[in-house]
């Protein structure tokens, strides 16, 4: 969180890929094992490893990125703070079509994709308005990314792994605007920026068709200037974007067929289980500030209700005869439209009465992910009983838009002080959290699974930034707590359509809590109480390998 309105930072990005890396490696490895004797008659070709062919598929991913705002060029501005550190980050998807030719266990190939995604971030360009800064804040969003590549990987088992790289491509967009200069507009302009990306990553065939892979990419693309129009007078700024991406794949492979099982045998040791899930999830973000003096009395709280959209998921398991066990999950949500309060006490007012304005909300974006290791206590052919410990993250970045004042104070958000639908207030929040829990399932019926979760957080850390972007005097604002009081609960429902493949249902509860402090320019520390929850159910596909 050191670094200014980018609590994202890349290495968010490097380490979901590196989770989705545990997953696929650890399957590859036991998938070796297992095929490790048919191997020593044909090492060169073992079943399911013909990669050779034209491919296409279908992917789903998460980015995060930089851009970084250099010194703005107009008469107009003079005064301003530029340069500024901005990020933005984001759901993407999209399609992918390649072809490789193998050689023994090289294969080589050439791949193109296309992402699609509303990857949003601001930056804090203008400082403080009078004090040696415009006041300008800068708003950066990527709607679709490109690259063609050439890729080099080394087949052993069923796994690829590769390394990638070549030319990329993306759409931006900016947006200058300053809400100090109340009738000025905001100042727009679009690019297309080219530069190159580098990347790796491991594929693992489903079948001699199927193959999903786990990937982690770089794009840098450059410096591009940008040309404004702020009340006729023409600017310009340069901006260097970089981007991280990391995204799960599924291809189908056009070439020869090879051999026809579903997957190599993982010997008598390993089972286990991966798939996706989508489904509706809301949530809700409050903020409770106290005075710096008077610890007991409360100056302000900020409520983020109804803050849903469409998530998605992916998971993966795998088990050994043992009794260990790896598990974990990756997700995130784009958050669709919603309010938020803004309630200042009487106290905190003085002299004015109490304020409670109310904000649209928009643009917003969840991003979670857990990795445990576990130990089974009981496993029989009905039901089974484990015990886990692990971590677990959760990050939302939630903007504001515009308000209206719905109390009685008329010198906060009245009629005409705020221009209508400008960015007045963000949060993001950043939950590092210790796991402990219980995991177990029962089987009613042959085809029947029902199974569960429940979790407890021994430790949660939270740190914050609130960026309120018409006070650049505390803009941004850190934020920081702690606490045990957290906990998840999860119930599953799934149903088998085949020996391999299931679905199910599931519904999933989150509670965190953190007590904690932030401190204003000039004052001593203001304690805090901060509270996040999100409710989530899902629909799921499943594959198993535990044949």
């Amino acid at each position: 969180m050191s670094r200014k309105l980018n609590p994202t930072a890349p290495g968010w990005c490097a380490y979901l890929a590196a989770c989705l890396l545990v997953f696929v490696g650890a399957t590859a490895s036991a998938s070796e094992a297992g095929v490790a004797g048919d191997e020593a008659t044909d090492r060169s070709r073992s079943p399911g490893t013909n990669w050779e062919g034209p491919y296409f598929g279908v992917h789903a991913g998460y980015g995060s990125g930089t851009a970084k705002w250099g010194a703005l060029h107009s008469d107009y501005f003079a005064g301003s703070d530029y340069p500024a550190d901005g990020y933005n980050d984001g759901l993407l998807g999209g399609l992918q079509l390649g072809y490789n030719k193998q050689y023994d266990r090289w294969v080589v190939g050439v791949e193109g994709d296309i992402s699609f995604g509303s990857l949003l971030g601001y930056a804090n360009c203008g400082g403080m308005a009078g004090v040696g800064g415009s006041g300008d804040t800068c708003r950066n969003r990527t709607d679709w990314m490109a690259s063609l590549t050439a890729r080099v990987g080394y087949a052993t088992g069923r796994s690829l792994i590769y390394a990638k790289a070549g030319a990329a491509y993306a759409r931006d967009k900016i947006e200058v605007t300053n809400y100090y200069v109340m009738p000025m507009p905001p100042a727009r302009d679009s690019a297309n920026r080219f530069g190159w990306t580098v990347g790796a990553g491991i594929a693992y065939a489903l079948d001699s068709r199927w193959s999903v892979s786990a990937e982690y990419d770089y794009y840098d693309l450059g410096r591009e200037t940008y040309h404004l129009t702020a009340h006729g007078v023409p600017a310009a700024v340069d901006i260097r974007h970089a981007q991280h991406v990391a995204r799960l794949g599924l291809n189908y492979r056009l070439g020869e067929a090879g051999e026809k099982s579903l997957i190599a045998s993982l010997g008598n040791d390993f089972r286990g289980e991966f798939g996706a899930r989508i489904g509706y999830s809301t949530g809700r973000f409050q903020k409770r500030l106290f005075d710096s003096d008077d610890h007991d009395q409360l100056f302000s709280v900020l409520t983020w209700s109804g803050q849903g959209g469409t998530t998605v998921e992916a998971f993966a398991r795998l088990d050994h005869n043992a009794g260990w066990f790896v598990k974990g999950t990756l997700g995130g949500l784009n958050i669709q439209s919603s309010r938020m309060h803004d309630e200042d006490t009487a106290e905190a007012m003085a002299p004015y009465p109490y304020s409670d304005t109310v904000s649209v909300t928009r643009n917003g974006r969840t991003r979670y992910g857990s990795l445990d290791l576990g130990l089974m206590l009981e496993r029989n052919d009905r039901w089974d009983l484990g015990a886990f410990v692990g971590y677990g993250f959760y990050s939302q970045h939630l903007n504001a838009y515009g308000c209206k004042q719905v109390a009685s104070n008329p010198f906060v958000c009245s009629p005409g002080q705020v221009v209508s639908g400008a960015l007045i207030l963000s949060e993001n929040e950043e939950w590092d959290v210790a796991r402990l829990g219980l995991a177990g399932s029962y089987l009613p019926t042959e085809r029947l699974r029902v199974s569960g979760e429940i979790v407890w957080f021994p430790y949660a850390h939270l740190t914050s930034t609130d960026n309120h972007w018409y006070r650049p005097d505390i803009n941004s604002l850190k934020q920081h707590g702690s606490s045990s009081r957290g906990f998840e609960v999860e119930t599953r429902l799934s149903y088998s359509i085949s020996r391999q493949w299931s679905i199910g249902a599931i519904l999933r509860y989150l509670s965190l809590e953190a007590d904690g402090s932030t401190r204003f320019p000039g004052s001593a520390h203001s304690p805090m109480h901060f509270s996040s929850s999100r409710a989530t159910a899902f629909l799921q596909s499943a594959y198993r390998f535990d044949l």
